[in-house]
């Protein structure tokens, strides 16, 4: 299947190889060949077969591109009926507020927006293409949801494409590449990268990884300079998507050992400098975001062993749920208490007995190596070896790996089933597949329904893990956005019972209690949640509005601000601080608070009304008019719009 000795191969064989050809890429030594000795003209030098100045006749497409069309048409078909009922899906509040829904930065395109959007943070991470991507989602779609899914849907099957693409020119084989892309397009833990509009950073890397590997295989071929460049800067537009690409030369390592290429080590090391300088700097950006979002905490204070154990553990699931993706889960939470069961101290032992199982097969075929490399190489950084965040693995994580993955079991089977050359053994090989495929699509459509919403999501992660208190906080949050106000003041308590320092489950508790007029105990949530994380902007805010309604005004403003401080694309502290400004008769603060209000959300009817107000107190009658307006466009029950209206008319 893999190359043997070939330094720059030109064409696969049609029968799975590459050629042997230690000399491709190069010219021929001397000029005495066969076929100038017998008077002929080497191939492609002088003149076209059709004679001098004859024209070429279109050369045919090979019977071997259509059937490789045909293949990618139909992978592409079954990836988008595995996937279909994701775009059925809406937004879910695990994330996508702070990507999307809530997230400010995807509002503005102008050179600003843009210039923002490139400078920050998001969630703990630097992925502007990403945010770009989404960005671009809201321009079309708004808040639609159909068309963030429809992105994400068509990413994948151009990720998946690409990864029958990257094989077919690695290893030479149709069969094989047919069955990675299959692999890799329907797998049921790929659904939370696709489902999950938050997951666009998985399928955009990926689309853009997946290519660079196939211009550097095309590189090796054709020694085209534009083909090197065009693989360093599809690397660079993968980076701008996530950081964890920074994997991709230890990859392209791996395909050169694949392809067992001549090539001097310090033309191998300098060919690929470029990419490790790009690597490293991007490393050191993530890092930089991770300690800024705060994602570098929340994990158990393991120790070195402990960590390990966990790390085994994680490689063990990753690699049986390729085959048996069952108990599949939005969040993965640690062990209650921390302390790590006693079965996990098995999981190294197997974590090396899967490893000599893939040296074992690997001396037969490298690509079980190659594959086993991919995957290692690219699940690495996500083992929980160096804890990030509060999960202790997530289905994610097992996106791009999982094309090693594929191609490790692709080429075992292969060899497998060598020995068994019968039609009827070859039949029942195809039927097992065949079965399994069917398997693989229902339980990746089924999986795509668990994240159609919340409230399915959180409950679907309270089926596996009924001791998950973020999961009760979350469903309490999709309960209150739907008005059932009272399932989520229950499952906030549950989640309090199990955590009574969770500081978001108390800030949450104070907002319902906030609406239901419960200012002073709202107040006494907000003051502990405050206390536990004084770094949430949210908090801040919810504790000036009760401030604002008990009249407590000098103690409303001072959170105010604080929460604009931490965050300053949050409207509705602007709107917060504006009220306050305006009972205090501070007028220009006011109207400059309403203005970045409607700059970051101009759709809101209130917010017009009460800068209409303003300009109506500090003599514009015409511009409150025009608030007026606007107020009573969006919202045409507010009546005293209309009164006020009237007046600003007078």
């Amino acid at each position: 299947m893999f190359g043997r000795g070939a330094d720059a191969p030109r064409a696969y064989d049609e029968r799975g190889g590459l050629p042997t050809n230690p000399q491709a890429g190069t010219k021929s030594r001397g000029s005495g060949s066969k076929a100038a000795a017998r008077g002929g003209a080497t191939p492609g030098a002088g003149a076209p077969r059709g004679g001098s100045g004859a024209p070429r006749r279109p050369r045919r497409p090979r019977a071997g591109a259509w059937a490789d069309a045909l293949l990618l048409l139909a992978i592409a078909l079954v990836t988008a009926l595995a996937f279909w009922p994701a775009l059925r899906g809406g937004f879910t509040n695990w994330d996508d507020p702070g990507y999307v829904t809530e997230n400010y930065l995807v509002r503005d395109l102008s050179a600003r927006g843009l210039e923002r959007l490139f400078g920050s943070f998001v969630k703990g991470n630097y992925h502007p293409l990403t945010m770009l991507s989404l960005a671009l989602d809201y321009h079309f779609w708004g808040l639609r949801p159909l068309g963030y899914h429809l992105t994400s849907v068509v990413l994948h099957l151009l990720t998946t494409l690409g990864v029958f693409c990257l094989v077919r020119l690695l290893a030479g084989s149709r069969a094989l590449a047919t069955f990675v892309a299959l692999f890799f397009g329907i797998h049921p833990l790929h659904v939370e990268s696709v489902a999950w509009i938050s997951g666009r950073k998985d399928v955009l890397f990926a689309a853009f990884y997946v290519a660079a590997g196939c211009t550097y295989l095309l590189w090796l071929r054709t020694a085209r300079a534009s083909l090197y460049v065009g693989t360093l800067v599809l690397f660079g537009l993968s980076l701008l998507a996530k950081a964890t690409a920074v994997t991709f030369p230890v990859a392209l390592l791996l395909f050169d050992f694949g392809l067992r290429r001549r090539t001097a080590a310090a033309r191998a090391v300098v060919e690929k400098l470029p990419f490790f300088a790009l690597a490293l700097a991007f490393g050191i950006v993530a890092v930089a975001a991770q300690k800024a979002g705060g994602a570098l905490q929340g994990a158990p204070p393991y120790s070195s062993l402990e960590r390990l154990l966990v790390a085994c553990r994680n490689l063990d699931l990753y690699l049986l749920r390729s085959v048996l993706p069952v108990g599949l889960s939005a969040l993965y939470p640690y062990p209650p208490g921390g302390a790590l069961p006693a079965s996990w101290l098995a999981a190294p032992f197997l974590a090396g007995a899967l490893a000599v199982a893939a040296y074992v097969l690997g001396r037969r075929s490298r690509g079980v190596l190659v594959g086993a490399g991919f995957f290692l190489v690219n699940i690495a950084l996500v083992l929980q070896l160096f804890p990030v965040g509060g999960a202790i693995m997530a289905d994610r994580y097992a996106y791009l790996p999982y094309v090693g993955v594929a191609l490790a079991l692709g080429e075992s089977w292969r060899m497998a089933a060598g020995p068994f050359r019968s039609g009827a053994a070859r039949a029942l090989g195809a039927g097992l597949l065949a079965l399994a495929l069917v398997a693989l699509v229902g339980a990746t459509r089924s999986r795509c329904q668990v994240w159609g919403s919340s409230d399915r999501l959180w409950s679907d992660v309270l089926r596996h893990y009924p001791e998950a208190g973020i999961a009760y906080r979350s469903r309490a949050e999709a309960e209150s956005e739907t008005g059932r106000l009272d399932e989520s003041a229950d499952d906030l308590e549950r989640a309090l019972a199990l955590d009574p320092g969770d500081a978001a489950a108390l800030a949450d508790r104070g907002g319902l209690r906030l609406a239901s007029g419960q200012y002073e105990r709202a107040l006494a949530d907000l003051d502990l949640s405050i206390r536990l994380d004084g770094r949430s902007a949210a908090a801040h805010n919810s504790r000036g509005a009760a401030y604002l309604r008990l009249g407590r005004l000098a103690q409303a403003l001072a959170d105010f601000d604080t929460a604009l401080r931490l965050n300053d694309a949050l409207p509705g502290a602007y709107a917060n601080r504006g009220s306050v400004l305006y009972r205090l008769r501070q007028l220009p603060r006011a109207l400059a608070d309403y203005d970045r209000y409607l700059a970051l959300d101009p759709g809101s009817a209130l917010v017009h009304y009460w800068r209409g107000l303003v300009w109506a107190e500090v003599g514009d009658p015409v511009r409150a008019v025009a608030d007026f307006d606007a107020a009573i466009r969006l919202d045409p029950s507010l009546a005293y719009a209309y009164r006020e209206r009237a007046r600003a008319h007078a």
